[in-house]
């Protein structure tokens, strides 16, 4: 039971099962409506609207049943940044409190953090986290690097906070390096860069899959802004991750979730930070090269294609 069909359903849902599914001996469906008595587990992510949220709950409820329930959750709904006003408003309608029960009566929680889990565990003791995963066909893919300078950025618009944090080092960066460009891929975060720089911003649109948008990854290096929060305490390497199997180095925010990758990506903590690292990157190609080979072998570390049996050991230890 995929929540969606963007990112979350295809990390978290599609691409662990499909791996299953291609590892053999085992059967899987989504996306429709079945006889759960032919299942052995139901996956339901981020199960909280009320009318899922009931049927959740009477087949939980049901006193013969021989199916098991995992409830999957990949972020702190609970701790959203207000300006993430969309995801604030509609969590904040209720779905919490059910998002809350849903996990209590559940067999297994799968999340994609240890900060995550613990803040899970006030609900249901049965945790077991699998970190983000990436196809491991992503390594081979050689994505179209641009002949100018261009700092790259693809997510959502989920990501105003980290955008507000450091939007003014990013505009100083710009400013300075006139032949530079910042590209945002899906949402963009024009209103918290300088319009003086506006002129050296690009913009594309979502692309209907992952690999389409991974197409889209025209970066000479990619930033990874994250405001220090209790939401993002909870977030993964994910954006790290991703760029760095593309062979993209990286820029990020000297924060939890990233410190594993101190040695393949370059911190930065304040606005002055930011300027400087970028700086750093575009007049030294030899030190982007090194930096993106040592990414890549971090992420060859995280594919799917090696991590697979993780899921199947979590959804076994529950039959």
């Amino acid at each position: 039971m995929p929540a969606d069909k963007t990112g979350c359903a295809y990390f978290r849902m599609a691409l662990p099962l499909n791996a299953l599914k291609l590892a053999g001996g085992h059967t899987l469906a989504t996306g429709g409506v079945y006889d759960v008595r032919n299942f052995d587990i139901m996956v339901g992510q981020r199960v909280c609207r009320p009318e899922v949220s009931e049927e959740w709950q009477r087949l939980a409820a049901h006193k013969s049943r021989d199916y098991r329930m995992v409830f999957e959750l990949d972020d702190d709904l609970w701790h959203i940044d207000p300006l993430n006003t969309m995801a604030y408003e509609y969590f904040h309608r209720g779905k919490l409190n059910r998002m809350a029960e849903n996990i209590r009566v559940s067999d297994l929680v799968t999340v994609s953090t240890e900060v995550l889990a613990d803040w899970v565990y006030q609900w249901n003791t049965n945790v077991i986290v699998l970190p983000n995963m990436i196809d491991g066909a992503m390594l081979h893919h050689q994505p179209v690097r641009p002949t100018a300078f261009v700092a790259g950025f693809g997510g959502s618009a989920s990501h105003s906070v980290d955008w507000k944090f450091c939007g003014k080092g990013i505009s100083r960066f710009l400013r300075q390096n006139k032949d530079a460009w910042l590209m945002f891929v899906g949402s963009e975060f024009s209103e918290y860069i300088s319009k003086d720089v506006w002129p050296q911003l690009v913009f594309s649109q979502w692309a209907e899959t992952v690999q389409s948008y991974y197409r889209k990854m025209k970066f000479t290096v990619g930033v990874a802004p994250l405001a220090p929060s209790l939401f993002n305490q909870s977030k993964s390497d994910l954006r790290i991750l991703e760029c760095s199997a593309l062979g993209i180095p990286m820029v990020a925010s000297d924060y939890e979730p990233y410190l594993p990758w101190k040695d393949a990506v370059l911190f930065a903590h304040n606005e002055a930070d930011w300027a400087r690292q970028l700086r750093a990157m575009k007049n030294d190609p030899d030190m982007r090269t090194e930096l993106a080979a040592k990414g890549k072998a971090i992420a060859a570390t995280r594919t799917i294609n090696g991590h697979w049996q993780d899921w199947e050991d979590a959804y076994q230890s529950v039959l």
